[in-house]
């Protein structure tokens, strides 16, 4: 009786996660890894729940599986037998650990290991930034939930900083070390969770990829990104794009005056040397010589 009572567990449990699978496009491959973090089981709950409700949308979604264990020490693992889009096990690490959404936020920890076979140590960064004319409330009123920044290193101990909102991996001079993982305590019966995230197929950049470029070419790629833009609505009339050429034009000579330095100068005259339109010329030539002058040219 009870090895039947077992055969059909099991005929369950095989069942429930063939109809997970169903669901997710073959050609997609899901990253691997877990997360821990000091909270309870139910306030990890909600946060799993709100952080599916936040990715909402009318896009078709894969289903994946989420198991918490809690820890002896009073930590709780989340474990994911199905894997987990790489973008969104960090997105959900910063997001259990924001300080946005609680006001004493406990780290959250993460160790993912990427499509390409590189491993990763991620941790949260619970401090809420606040700017010196500004109070916590208003701090705290126009935080980006989804947003964020995680600190950590590579399994080869190099320093990375993650943008969340950005999917954006970069290297970094200085950091959180790389800490080794240990195996997590299993619970006989964990929570098991299930959570639906849109198709990730739809999102070829999804992935911790490492953009090994320099600084000041990666601050010069978007600098060279806001010029085209500018470009892009220069013929257009409206409201809508004065707001948008003002707010471009602001973050272009943000971005302008991090290049006024002999490496952000050499990365430009490296580009405006192989570039072939005379757009893009002009972009460069603007840059550089807001560079050589270290002032903004105002149109």
């Amino acid at each position: 009786m009870r090895h039947c009572l077992l055969m059909i567990l099991l005929a369950c449990a095989a069942l429930a996660s063939e109809v997970d699978a169903q669901d997710r496009d073959p050609a997609f491959v899901p990253a691997q890894g877990w997360i821990l973090v000091r909270e309870t089981v139910e306030t990890v709950q909600a946060d799993i729940a709100s952080y599916t409700e936040y990715l909402k949308t009318e896009d078709p979604t894969d289903t994946f599986r989420i198991e918490l264990h809690p820890q002896a020490d009073g930590q709780v693992a989340l474990m994911f037998p199905d894997g987990f889009p790489a973008t969104d096990l960090a997105g959900l690490t910063g997001w259990v650990g924001s300080p946005c959404r609680k006001l004493t936020p406990a780290v959250a920890s993460a160790w993912i290991v990427a499509q390409d076979g590189a491993a990763y140590y991620l941790e949260s960064d619970p401090t809420l930034e606040v700017l010196e004319d500004e109070t916590e409330k208003e701090a705290r009123d126009g935080c980006r939930e989804g947003g964020g920044v995680l600190y950590g290193a590579s399994s080869a101990g190099q320093h990375v900083r993650y943008d969340i909102r950005n999917a954006h991996l970069v290297t970094a001079e200085t950091g959180t070390p790389y800490r080794k993982e240990s195996a997590p305590a299993r619970s006989g019966a964990p929570v098991l969770l299930r959570a639906a995230i849109p198709n990730q197929t739809a999102r070829p950049d999804d992935g911790l990829v490492l953009d090994t470029r320099t600084e000041p070419e990666r601050l010069l790629a978007e600098a060279f990104h806001h010029c085209k833009g500018l470009d892009n609505i220069g013929q257009n009339t409206g409201r809508w794009v004065e707001e948008l050429w003002f707010w471009l034009q602001a973050h272009r000579a943000d971005v302008s005056k991090q290049l006024w330095n002999p490496a952000g100068r050499a990365a430009i005259a490296a580009a405006k040397a192989t570039a072939t339109t005379e757009a893009d010329k002009a972009c460069l030539s603007r840059l550089e010589r807001e560079a050589r002058i270290g002032e903004i040219i105002h149109e």
